[in-house]
């Protein structure tokens, strides 16, 4: 039935040039538009840049939240100018949400725009940014034609599919480097029997906000035409300038020190721009940035950073293994010492070490989010696994509050208040910051009116209830 009702909302984008009598886009201005209901209210936004001028217009969806709409649309107004696509902006994903509800206003937005703009398109790309991922994933595993899917950040472990609607259909993941997430969803990636394996793309986590540089390369991987597929006198002048992106894409990977990744990136030069390129000029140049010291430095670097991941793994996979098979909770310390080793690592200098603590937490992180669901569903369920299980989650990933959450309830409902007050005093320490949540965790009457809870509570709120 979803599958349905999602390709009957795709089919609005992907009919043929709509009737005469409708409006023509605004060139280069970002319009917000709301479109209401009975039931619901949608709000979306669009951006036609001059540039874009083919008759039949590649399209850039972008899906992110109403209070994140003007950051990213600016941000992606850039990007659509460079790319020359026309950008649409659909502002209606919330994470509280059903995914269907969310669809159904990305559904209506659809609509009114369709019926308001004239509007051939070509190949439509979707853009999912933090939590908008999980949305925009559910999304692509179900159309049959969409083009590409770009994921930035994901916030949430990623749904491991096997098999997709469209097995064409190209997967780019753009992260920083600090995204657990990502290599998690990298790891589970390897194990997928997918005809274009996703690819996994990394910007220095020091930027708040993703360089341009790395959003172009990212959108121009995920919207490149296959070697097989025959390009048109169009898509040749659209190769040019996706060899400028690259181009610039490669000096920043330099200024950025990620030696390894410009080497790749001259080899992808070297694989899909041939016509355009002097072929000695490319292969020169790469023997000659393969001689270079930085190159040497950041190839042992990386050796060395291997080996030490392959040794950590190996441990890790042995004592989570023997951990849930003996419900050693002593072992908690142990994994709390790991995961403080792996801080020192993420924090510092040597980007591939820093990356290999990440990677590492990233897999511990999958591990555990894989078993959770197996031991909900186990009946009789085993509350003392699943109890080890959220336990271990918030030594892996301390921000992980929904694990402290269901600790603190679990607990209480057995009148285990000494260890719901260590999780509702760890929990605060972390950096939860709602007030009002702290009063409604299911199955905490008791823990509630206790005094040790309300001073906990009020030590980091300035407040109690009680």
């Amino acid at each position: 039935m979803i599958q349905r009702f999602l390709f009957f909302l795709f089919f609005i984008w992907t009919g043929t040039v709509l009737q005469a009598q409708r409006m023509a886009l605004k060139s280069d201005t970002l319009v917000f538009e709301t479109v209401k209901t009975d039931s619901i209210e949608a709000s979306y936004s669009y951006y036609y840049p001059s540039q874009a001028k083919a008759k039949r217009q590649d399209v850039l969806v972008v899906h992110i939240s109403k209070a994140d709409a003007k950051k990213w649309m600016a941000y992606f107004r850039k990007v659509a100018t460079a790319q020359g696509m026309l950008l649409f902006g659909n502002h209606n994903v919330d994470a509280k949400e059903h995914f269907v509800a969310q669809s159904e206003k990305y559904n209506l937005a659809i609509r009114d725009f369709s019926s308001r703009y004239a509007l051939s398109t070509r190949s439509i790309y979707f853009v999912g940014i933090k939590q908008s991922c999980g949305f925009v994933q559910q999304m692509s595993y179900s159309l049959r034609r969409l083009a590409g899917v770009l994921l930035v950040n994901p916030q949430e472990l990623l749904p491991q599919k096997t098999t997709l609607k469209n097995e064409m259909l190209r997967h780019v993941v753009l992260s920083s480097d600090n995204n657990y997430y990502s290599y998690g969803a990298q790891f589970a990636a390897s194990n997928m029997k997918l005809k274009i394996p996703p690819q996994f793309y990394w910007y220095p986590a020091t930027d708040s906000i993703v360089p341009l540089t790395y959003m172009l390369f990212s959108i121009d991987q995920m919207s490149r035409k296959l070697p097989e597929q025959n390009l048109s006198p169009t898509d040749s002048l659209v190769m040019q300038k996706r060899l400028g992106h690259l181009e610039a894409y490669i000096k920043q990977l330099k200024t950025d020190k990620r030696y390894l990744e410009a080497l790749e990136a001259l080899q992808l030069m070297q694989d899909t721009y041939k016509p355009y390129m002097s072929r000695s000029y490319l292969k020169e140049r790469i023997k000659t940035f393969k001689r270079s010291g930085a190159l040497k430095t950041a190839l042992n670097q990386y050796f060395k950073a291997q080996s030490k991941a392959q040794l950590l793994q190996e441990d890790y996979s042995y004592y989570f293994d023997e951990d849930m098979y003996r419900y050693n909770f002593e072992n908690l310390g142990w994994w709390n010492y790991q995961m403080s080793e792996l801080l020192k690592f993420e924090q510092g200098e040597d980007l591939y070490l820093k990356r290999m603590g990440v990677l590492l937490r990233g897999e511990l992180l999958l591990r555990i989010d894989q078993q959770i669901p197996i031991v909900e569903n186990r009946r009789p369920l085993d509350d003392k696994l699943l109890d080890l299980l959220l336990m271990l989650k918030t030594v892996v990933y301390p921000d992980s509050y929904q694990a402290y959450l269901r600790i603190i309830s679990m607990s209480s409902q057995r009148e285990d208040f000494g260890t719901a007050l260590f999780y509702t005093e760890e929990l605060l320490k972390n950096g939860f910051k709602d007030y009002q949540q702290m009063y409604t965790i299911p199955k905490t009457t008791f823990l509630k009116l206790s005094p040790e809870f309300n001073d906990i509570v009020r030590s980091y709120f300035g407040k109690s209830r009680y």
